[in-house]
């Protein structure tokens, strides 16, 4: 059944995926039952810029308070959790020293059979028609059919992996893949295992020859890079100094950020500073900011001065 919570308000932005994590670090310690799955830290990326942010999200009757708390304090929408079974999906978050992540799951496999049997036409009708969705994706097996589903709403698509894959991707399926996104975003480490490159600006340059239209690389603190197409060069944005607490969600949070932008100004400039800008937020503290409403000020003041920093790069 739907979740009956929030009014039917119009939707701008939609974040897709709840997981509950266990996180371990580095160090050893441990953080129990965090609100993640990349879906609420888009939508808190997508929320610092807007009001109107939904998440769509198969969940279980076990949803704990926590993760209700923390989405109806931050103003998401939650009309879009469908409630299937018992159990919420949840898996252990391992971060190594280098910063990569595994993940395990921790319910049955049945559990995630059924949270991710899902299409478009289990979205409330007030979130079709909204101007932009952004989905995470393993890029080896993506969800064909979820993601054709999504397009055919003709809705503006960002897809991000959130993965480095086994090997190198044959160029049919990575230009598939690309073809199908209006934004593609991947994390340096994930460029580098899909396409076999490894200069930075040689990874956009063979994601353009497949067909993307606006890529977006993500290179921690070493910042980020955008293109769009047809404008032969490539722009990059600085990382914000801010303190690194835990980088786990930050690329989601850019990405949401990053969708925000390009949908109200059409600008590289204007996508990438406010997803840097949002990224900043994430990594201050272990699991999502506590929201307050000081923070879309805040998140403005952050991106300006991401924006005075903006180098462009011929491509």
């Amino acid at each position: 059944m739907l979740n009956t919570q929030n009014t039917q308000e119009p939707i701008e932005l939609v974040a897709f995926n709840i997981i509950m994590d266990d996180l371990a670090l580095p160090d050893g310690t441990t953080h129990s039952s965090l609100l993640g799955g990349g879906g609420p830290q888009t939508a808190f990326g997508m929320r610092l810029w807007s009001d109107q942010v939904g998440i769509f999200a198969s969940v279980g009757e076990d949803l704990p308070q926590n993760a209700w708390t923390w989405l109806r304090g931050a103003g998401i929408n939650t009309r879009g959790l469908l409630f299937r079974g018992e159990q919420t999906l949840r898996a252990r978050q391992q971060i190594e020293p280098d910063g990569q992540r595994a993940q395990t799951w921790l319910v049955p496999q049945e559990v995630i059979q059924t949270h991710f049997n899902r299409s478009a036409g289990m979205l409330p009708p007030f979130y079709r028609t909204a101007r932009g969705f952004h989905l995470g994706i393993h890029a080896e097996e993506p969800d064909w059919d979820f993601i054709r589903s999504l397009r055919k709403l003709g809705v503006c698509l960002s897809l991000e992996t959130f993965r480095p894959t086994a090997q190198t991707l044959p160029e049919p399926h990575l230009a598939r893949l690309l073809k199908e996104a209006d934004i593609f975003s991947c994390n340096l480490h994930e460029g580098r295992a899909m396409t076999g490159l490894e200069d930075p600006l040689e990874i956009l340059r063979g994601l353009l020859a497949l067909g993307g239209r606006v890529v977006s690389l993500r290179m921690g603190a070493e910042g980020s890079l955008a293109v769009l197409a047809q404008e032969g060069k490539a722009y990059r944005f600085a990382a914000y100094p801010a303190t690194v607490v835990d980088a786990l969600g930050a690329g989601n949070a850019y990405c949401g950020g990053f969708l925000s932008g390009w949908l109200d100004h059409d600008s590289m400039r204007e996508a990438g500073a406010r997803g840097a800008a949002a990224a900043s937020f994430l990594i201050e503290q272990i699991g999502l900011p506590t929201w307050k409403q000081s923070l879309k000020q805040e998140a403005r003041r952050r991106a300006d001065y991401i924006l005075e920093k903006v180098e462009e790069i011929p491509l």
